[in-house]
């Protein structure tokens, strides 16, 4: 008997999720944009750690520009512009 792991690949949604998450975090407000897709493709790619990953820099980025974003509305609510 071996013992030899067989690794099945990971499916497409999740290396998908995984480079959107990656971009949500390094280019600025696309994350508005790809943070939610990343989101919904690592729903889609469960159970692999790819997906788990995009799911996470995801979150990350999302709420990120999210706060970023309420900062700036707020600000400008408070100058009175």
């Amino acid at each position: 008997m071996s013992t030899t792991a067989t690794r099945t690949p990971a499916p497409g949604s999740a290396t998908a999720a995984l480079v959107l998450g990656i971009i949500t975090l390094v280019i600025p407000f696309v994350g508005l944009i790809t943070g939610p897709l990343g989101i919904v493709l690592a729903r889609k790619g469960r159970g692999s750690g790819q997906a788990t990953a995009g799911l996470v820099c995801s979150i990350v980025g999302t709420a990120g520009y999210g706060m970023v974003l309420a900062v700036i509305i707020l600000g400008a609510i408070r100058s009175g512009r």
